[in-house]
């Protein structure tokens, strides 16, 4: 069984947003489905950037190097939990982020998501816009870099209006109703989690697990 640290940590955070794998994206939400879709394809392409600071195997210097102190950014990752600080989750990919993080530093050979040798394990599309965006140094590559982070930022905030929208219509509302509808004894006054919750952040703050 797949441990759930980090999912635990990063659901006690707060900031971020999450995509519940419940949610149904129909015809009617072809925008948000559009969206979703290209916010992880965004993150996925800054691959395709040559960034002047990687060797030829496509390495970067730094974050891949023996010394733990040459980790550059990279060296934060096991306690900022990968950087994740305002980005979109999807909740499907939650077994992933748990199986790859590790929340000790063995011998110099793995920290957070980071591994000795090879960098971040995780694949791109699931790394934070910070992981995805950030570059060491001042070359040509950085204005293309911040055009993107740009991107993903409009993107983040287009889904976490319209995903606030969907949560409230399928989940929060249906569970509301159903809560009310049952015989409560007279004494009985309705619970914190019978209240409406209309933003990803309130519905994860009771509904925080899986």
């Amino acid at each position: 069984m797949i441990r759930r640290l980090w999912t635990e940590k990063i659901l006690q955070r707060g900031g971020n947003t999450f995509v519940p794998t419940r949610i149904k994206l129909d015809d009617h939400y072809t925008d948000l489905k559009y969206q979703l879709k290209k916010y992880k394809e965004l993150k996925a392409a800054t691959a395709q950037i040559t960034f002047t600071c990687f060797d030829e195997g496509k390495k970067c210097y730094k974050r891949v190097a023996e010394d733990s102190n040459a980790r550059c950014c990279c060296g934060g990752c096991r306690s900022s939990l990968g950087f994740f600080d305002d980005d979109i989750i999807f909740e499907k990919d939650f077994e992933t982020y748990n199986k790859l993080f590790i929340n000790e530093f063995e011998g110099k050979k793995a920290s957070g998501f980071w591994r000795k040798g090879t960098g971040c394990a995780l694949p791109r599309e699931l790394r934070s816009k910070t992981c995805v965006s950030y570059n060491c140094e001042s070359n040509g590559v950085r204005d293309m870099i911040g055009a993107i982070e740009s991107r993903i930022s409009t993107l983040q905030q287009k889904i976490r209006v319209q995903l606030s929208t969907v949560l409230s219509r399928q989940i929060i509302r249906p569970r509301i109703k159903k809560k009310y509808s049952e015989p409560k004894a007279d004494s009985e006054s309705p619970k914190a989690e019978d209240k409406p919750l209309g933003t990803p952040k309130e519905y994860w703050s009771v509904h925080g697990t899986y």
